[in-house]
């Protein structure tokens, strides 16, 4: 009976050896140097399956050498269009009611005469289609370049009729807050800057009559009332 406590001390100090050696041996394998990592894990490339081919990354087809080429920068004067000897067409200056332009009046003294601005009212053909007349309505000159109407008295006596060769188209824009056109200067003879001397009238057919029933009815009442 006294030998009982001996035989299980032994076997105490056994389990003891033992689980130490397993915890010595499950340490060494969870810390197991990075570089050594891949030699003990398995080979998952061989082992898995292959994926499905609608999951592949695919590249898109090459772009043909032409399509290059068009993708880069071209010089204008190296582009096709360059080369066909296409120019763009200026449109033609030609006149309309409503137009301002320049004209002289020969008031005697000068022999070109005084440099006026007014509005084409009107274009009437001349017999035997010769050219045209422009009835002019002079605009009175309100200082520093701005233009506008007489009074509605004054207007009347204020139209003139000259051909339509006479006249010179200038650039002209209203000026609400001034009511009244504002027409550019020529900084060297301060004169009236005019676009060019003459229409063209080369290949002009005549003025395109369109009117506003509503306009007409307005200047109808106005008209009666002079």
């Amino acid at each position: 009976m006294t030998s009982l406590p001996t035989t299980t001390t032994n076997r105490s100090i056994s389990w003891l050896l033992l689980l130490s050696l397993w915890l010595l041996v499950y340490q060494t394998k969870a810390f197991v140097p990075s570089g050594h990592h891949d030699s003990i894990r398995p080979n998952l490339a061989a082992s898995s399956p292959k994926r499905s081919s609608s999951l592949l990354v695919t590249q898109p087809p090459p772009i043909p050498t032409s399509s290059r080429l068009l993708m880069g920068y071209q010089k204008p004067e190296d582009s096709p269009s360059a080369n066909t000897g296409s120019t763009t067409k200026k449109k033609p200056l030609t006149p309309q009611v409503g137009d301002l332009v320049r004209y002289y009046d020969l008031d005697g003294g000068n022999p070109q005469g005084q440099e006026l601005v007014g509005k084409i009212t009107f274009l009437t053909k001349l017999a035997g289609g010769a050219g045209y007349l422009a009835e002019l309505r002079e605009l009175e000159d309100l200082g520093d370049g701005y233009f506008g109407e007489y009074s509605f008295q004054k207007r009347m006596r204020k139209k003139t009729d000259r051909d339509i060769t006479q006249v010179s188209p200038l650039s002209a824009s209203f000026v609400r807050s001034e009511d009244a056109f504002k027409v550019p200067y020529d900084a060297t003879t301060q004169r009236v800057k005019v676009r060019q001397e003459q229409y063209d009238l080369e290949d002009w057919q005549g003025p395109v009559i369109q009117y506003d029933p509503d306009v007409v009815k307005a200047d109808g009442i106005l008209y009666s009332q002079i």
